[in-house]
């Protein structure tokens, strides 16, 4: 094997987990576990077999390696394990990523070899002798073949004729800045929704956000253009998938991405969106749920996660919640609790202490306590984690007081964009700072936080249900959001 293909492998090696993603990440559990195809594994299956097959694949080349002798290649009955209880989970996002991450160390170890020792061999139990060249080679195809197995697998699905789009719909439409012309719900046509997906999708709910607050009363440079159909979340069922994967009738949810900035969002009954915008809509969620949950609790839950990426357990100490009041904090501090840590909830609303001791905190720090740039480039050790919604000299005082290689997730800047540190936090206790990319997070791992958020308890959404808003009375009620005068999240009712 020369230097060239050497590098064409391991590139095929370190793209295919991606090209997985893009082809599974936004199929619900039906897709995934239901034998489309008679007498072959379901989409799940293959997703799980291909992380157990490359895994086997890898250590066997560390063998080859190492062993002064051809080691023999243990074989293993693929069809007995495709069949235990594991492989038949349409849980595959983990999985996924767990794929990703063996493919970049697999990648890498490759690379760094000479390519005369791709010819170094192993014995299989069943094929006999093979190189390390030729294992690379077929494994590159098996990824491949398995991809193609998964289209065919999809393609074998009873085809859904699209439904009817509705020949009128409302919308809140803002055609110029709101400060000079207050917004009214308008009927539109689908002909009068721009060309911005092939995915035709029926919105049901919407929410209420701090950001569509500012868009709709013309307070902050949120929207792109005029005219434009605020709301950046939005649930509800497919019409028409188009030439996508989606398909009439499947539930889903679109946040972040650019709608209601960029692109006509989810204040309309009517929305054209991209495929990898959607997000299957867990079976535990209704419509309504979902958007309590919105891009508050999405964005929290990624913070969790990515605290979780880095070590943080419960047990290993506080974790502290900043802004904890507001919708992202409060879910933080929900999400947190629900897995076990003890939980800090910093806020400048301490009236607001027996909600968040409902939402589960273990006790209030006043902001003011963090609010400060730190006196010292390190403070007393703290904090074992930390999700800060402030930034400013909030997320500075939260660095200094960090525990040896903890890690905050940073997602809002309401204290400040400005931060005033030092690399001592990072250098001298290997800490982290983390920011939190809820607009245009991978799929795999947005759909991986929306099955998760399905989880939380009933009572969290209870509790931070502030309660329904029409259409009509949207501008009246961002006024109130932009004056703190609500606690919780309020849902936006959009479709009949």
């Amino acid at each position: 094997m020369d230097a060239s293909e050497r590098d064409a492998l391991t590139a095929a090696l370190r793209s295919l987990p991606e090209a997985l993603a893009r082809l599974v990440g936004h199929l619900g559990a039906a897709e995934l576990t239901t034998p489309w195809l008679p007498g072959e594994w379901t989409v799940a299956q293959n997703v799980h077999h291909l992380l157990d097959s490359h895994l086997h694949c890898y250590l066997r080349c560390r063998r080859i390696l190492v062993q002064s002798g051809p080691p023999v290649l243990q074989s293993y009955d693929q069809d007995a394990w495709a069949s235990l209880p594991d492989a038949a989970s349409p849980e595959i996002a983990s999985t996924v990523r767990d794929l990703g991450r063996l493919h970049q160390r697999w990648a890498a170890l490759l690379e760094g070899l000479d390519p005369a020792t791709f010819e170094r061999c192993g014995l299989h139990e069943e094929t006999g002798e093979i190189s390390l060249a030729g294992m690379l080679r077929a494994y590159v195809d098996h990824g491949r073949a398995h991809l193609e197995q998964i289209r065919r697998t999809l393609a074998a699905r009873p085809a859904v004729s699209p439904q009817p789009l509705p020949e009128r719909f409302a919308a809140l439409l803002l055609e110029t800045d709101p400060r000079e012309a207050p917004p009214k719900p308008r009927t539109l046509r689908p002909a009068d929704l721009p060309e911005q997906g092939p995915v035709w999708v029926a919105v049901d709910w919407s929410s209420l956000n701090y950001k569509d607050a500012l868009a709709l009363t013309g307070r902050g440079r949120i929207l792109k253009g005029y005219p434009m159909v605020p709301g950046i979340d939005l649930a509800g069922r497919v019409l028409d998938g188009g030439d996508s994967a989606w398909r009439p009738g499947d539930a889903v949810v679109v946040t972040g991405r650019g709608i209601g900035e960029e692109h006509w969002g989810g204040y309309a009954a009517l929305a054209r969106v991209q495929a990898e915008w959607c997000v299957p809509l867990p079976p535990e969620l209704d419509p309504r749920r979902a958007m309590l949950i919105g891009t508050a609790g999405y964005t929290a839950m990624l913070a969790v996660m990515i605290l979780e990426d880095h070590g943080l357990r419960p047990g290993d100490g506080e974790v502290v919640v900043t802004g904890a009041a507001g919708g992202v904090g409060g879910f933080a501090v929900a999400i947190l609790a629900a897995l076990g840590h003890r939980v800090i909830a910093s806020t400048g609303r301490l009236e607001q202490a027996d909600y968040l001791r409902g939402l589960g905190a273990a006790d209030l720090i006043h902001r003011d306590a963090l609010a400060s740039e730190p006196a010292r480039a390190l403070g007393r050790s703290r904090w074992a984690g930390a999700v800060d919604s402030v930034g400013g000299g909030t997320l500075a005082s939260i660095l200094s007081q960090l525990d040896r290689h903890g890690t905050v997730a940073s997602c809002g800047l309401a204290g400040g964009a400005e931060l005033a540190t030092t690399v001592f936090p990072f250098i001298l206790r290997g800490v982290n700072l983390c920011g939190v990319d809820s607009n245009y997070c991978p799929p795999p791992r947005r759909a991986e936080a929306w099955r998760r958020l399905a989880a939380l308890p009933a009572r969290v959404l209870e509790l931070i249900d502030a309660g329904t808003v029409p259409l009509d009375a949207l501008p009246a009620a961002a006024e109130r959001v932009l004056a703190g005068a609500v606690r919780g999240r309020l849902v936006v009712r959009v479709g009949d």
